[in-house]
C-alpha cells in the first residue's frame, strides 16, 4: 500500500516538474502581453451584431460592416498550410475567396517585432497558396469601414 502511494506521489512530482517550465512561460507571457494588448485596445472581446465573439473592437466593426451588407464571411476560419499546421485568418469571404487580415499591433514596440514576423510568415503562406489577401492595419483604424470597402468593393455585389 505504501509503495503504491509513493509511486503515485513520485509520478505527480515528475508531472509537475515536467509541466513547470511551460506553466511559467505561459504565466510570464500573460503577465507581459495581456496588459499591453488590453492597454492598446486589442484583446478586448467584443460581440458582433451576429452574436460572434471577436478579439478586438476593430474586428467587431469589420464583422458588423460585412454583415450589414450581407457579405458572407467566416471569422478565424482555419486555413491548413501544412499537414499538421493551420493558421487562423481574421476573416474569410468564401463567396469571393478572399482572406482579410487586420494587424492592429504593428505600431507598438513592445509586441511589434514579433507581430511583424508573424505577419511576414502569414504573407509567405498566402503567396505560396496563391490566396487573395487584403491587409488592414492600425493606420486604417479610424475609418476601417471605408478602407475595407475600398479594398473589397470590386469583388462584392452592390451595397444597396
Amino acid at each position: 500500500m505504501a509503495r503504491k502511494y509513493h509511486k503515485k506521489k513520485r509520478d505527480n512530482v515528475a508531472m509537475i516538474l515536467f509541466d513547470l517550465p511551460f506553466i511559467l512561460i505561459k504565466k510570464l507571457v500573460g503577465v507581459i502581453v495581456k496588459p499591453l494588448t488590453r492597454f492598446f485596445g486589442y484583446g478586448k472581446k467584443g460581440i458582433t451584431s451576429q452574436g460572434e465573439k471577436v478579439k478586438s473592437n476593430i474586428e467587431k466593426r469589420i464583422a458588423n460592416s460585412l454583415s450589414k451588407y450581407n457579405v458572407n464571411y467566416k471569422y478565424e476560419h482555419p486555413l491548413r498550410h501544412h499537414l499538421f499546421f493551420k493558421i487562423y485568418p481574421d476573416f474569410y469571404l468564401p463567396d469571393q475567396d478572399i482572406y482579410i487580415e487586420y494587424y492592429g499591433l504593428l505600431n507598438h514596440p513592445e509586441v511589434g517585432e514579433k507581430y511583424k514576423e508573424e505577419r511576414e510568415y502569414k504573407r509567405r503562406i498566402y503567396k505560396k497558396k496563391g490566396i487573395h489577401l487584403i491587409e488592414l492595419d492600425h493606420r486604417h483604424s479610424e475609418k476601417i469601414e471605408s478602407h475595407l470597402w475600398k479594398a473589397i468593393g470590386p469583388y462584392v455585389d452592390d451595397r444597396a
